[in-house]
């Protein structure tokens, strides 16, 4: 079963930029914008599988330099 997910990233104040084209080159990326707000950036994910979306969010995103904190929101439709 294909899982998606929206990713919201806050950033370090100076590694918004960094983060996101790091994200941008990560290959289960679709999408990857700059945001104003409370989140620094938000990122669509597509994966094989939830596991591998889940692998992508906590060992791949949440381990960037400059990553902060995330919140993700599984599609379920």
């Amino acid at each position: 079963m294909m899982g998606s997910a929206f990713v919201l990233i806050t950033t370090e104040i100076d590694s918004q930029e960094e983060v996101l084209q790091v994200l941008r080159n990560t290959g289960n990326v679709r999408d990857a914008y700059a945001v104003s707000g409370v989140y620094s950036i938000i990122a669509r994910l597509e994966a094989e599988s939830m596991v591998e979306l889940k692998n992508i969010v906590s060992k791949t995103i949440r381990s960037l330099p400059g990553v902060r904190s995330t919140l993700t929101m599984v599609v379920t439709s």
